[in-house]
């Protein structure tokens, strides 16, 4: 077994919304009560019970292997300053809330039993509240959540991409977070235009600062990708994003050898070019690939997600996580 870089971060997203969907008032609306239960919440002692010591605290809502990542002051473990910020939001007896679990997923449950655990002793009492993949899918798409269990793995080499979901409304709000700034929204529309690398580290720098403050999510920890690797498997290299760039696929030897780029097995892409090539009349028109579109879904492992051809039971609709 083999532990590589990734850009997976593991989180608990947040309805961030004043009022929940059945109209009652959100306490997760209020920031004093987000920062509350990020102090609450032990990273330490839950990356030793969960990843058995493999994993990492966040230090930004991007992974450390994100291009432009910037550390930030996070949320150290503190009971006393958890009970502090909610008796200051008027919580200072808890208060109930639910997080939508994964059912079947043991790795959701071993995290949000230590959570429960956690959060108790500040007086937050949390109900798990287990669901297949399409409900809780359908149920947090339409707000109609307080928490949810959640990771993310990069699927490009560059942070516009995971800002554009954690943090920008317009997208998908925030992840369903319904979280919105209208400061990082300046700051991100900038950096989409910057061609200066210094002035756009610094505008995802005050970008990641914004975030934090704000605590939208409850901020985890990071893991690396684990590979079981026969003895005979040599020059392996496991890519950090969700995606893969190619795969050269082995020749008659018994052993495996050269450069090998995986989450799932695959051709390169000069490989299918050439192969489509052959099969093209010279006054063919290039084809038009447009109808394809990716798109992963929440419950869906990393790498699993293919393109596919819009249908009346599968409409194109926006990529999200």
């Amino acid at each position: 077994m083999q532990l590589f870089p990734s850009t997976k971060v593991n989180t608990v997203l947040m309805n961030n919304r004043p009022k929940l969907k059945d109209g009652t008032v959100n306490p997760l609306s209020d920031v004093r009560v987000r920062q509350a239960i990020n102090h609450a919440t032990n990273k330490e002692a839950l990356i030793q019970l969960v990843t058995f010591g493999n994993g990492k605290p966040m230090r930004s809502f991007m992974s450390a292997t994100t291009p432009l990542f910037a550390p930030q002051t996070m949320y150290a473990y503190n009971l006393a300053k958890a009970k502090q910020l909610l008796t200051a939001a008027g919580y200072a007896n808890g208060f109930e809330v639910t997080v939508l679990a994964l059912s079947g997923s043991a790795d959701e449950l071993a995290q949000l039993t230590a959570l429960q655990q956690m959060w108790a002793a500040a007086g937050v009492r949390l109900k798990i509240e287990q669901l297949d993949s399409a409900t809780r899918t359908a149920r947090y798409r339409a707000g109609d959540f307080q928490m949810r269990a959640a990771a993310w793995t990069n699927d490009i080499n560059d942070p516009s991409q995971i800002t554009s979901y954690f943090a920008i409304y317009d997208n998908i709000q925030s992840l369903y977070t319904g979280y919105k700034s209208p400061e990082i929204d300046r700051l991100f529309a900038q950096s989409q235009q910057e061609t200066n690398p210094a002035r756009r580290a610094s505008q995802y720098n005050q970008i990641q600062g914004i975030y934090i403050k704000a605590a939208p999510i409850v901020f985890l920890y990071e893991t690396p990708y684990p590979v079981a690797l026969s003895k005979k498997v040599s020059g392996f290299v496991q890519i950090p994003w969700a995606t893969i760039s190619s795969l050269r696929r082995p020749s008659r030897s018994k052993h495996l050898t050269g450069p090998l780029h995986l989450n799932r097995w695959t051709w390169p892409r000069s490989s299918l070019e050439e192969r489509h090539a052959r099969h093209v009349r010279p006054e063919a028109a290039p084809a038009d690939h447009s109808h394809l579109h990716r798109c992963a879904d929440p419950g869906v492992p990393a790498g699993a997600a293919a393109a596919r051809r819009p249908s009346k039971r599968h409409p194109r609709r926006p990529c999200h996580t």
